[in-house]
């Protein structure tokens, strides 16, 4: 939730003061972001998010539970498309350590 208020604080002083940067919100770890109760943080929201901030998302691929990537991600592809900015593929390791090379 800080990073979150900071972003309501911050981003269109930031975006005002830097018109020829994109700026992009990066989806968060499933472990912090999907046990949220408060649906309008789940990543399932976060078109709406992008749009209400006029920002473009930054997908991390190894912070995408694979359950959430086939029904939440992929059901809605199209609307992502247009505000992807960068694709971020990593992996994680059985253990749970994110950001690895992917396979390993």
């Amino acid at each position: 939730m800080k990073a979150y208020r900071f972003l309501l604080d911050n981003l269109s002083k930031y975006k005002e003061e830097n018109p020829k940067i994109k700026f992009s919100i990066i989806n968060p770890e499933d472990a912090s972001f999907f046990a949220l109760p408060i649906p309008r943080y789940r990543f399932g929201n976060i078109v709406e998010i992008i749009k209400k901030h006029s920002s473009y998302l930054a997908l991390d691929i190894a912070n995408i539970d694979a359950d959430a990537f086939e029904d939440d991600f992929m059901r809605k592809l199209p609307e992502f498309v247009p505000y992807v900015s960068v694709v971020y593929f990593a992996d994680k390791t059985k253990l749970g350590k994110a950001h690895v090379l992917p396979g390993e």
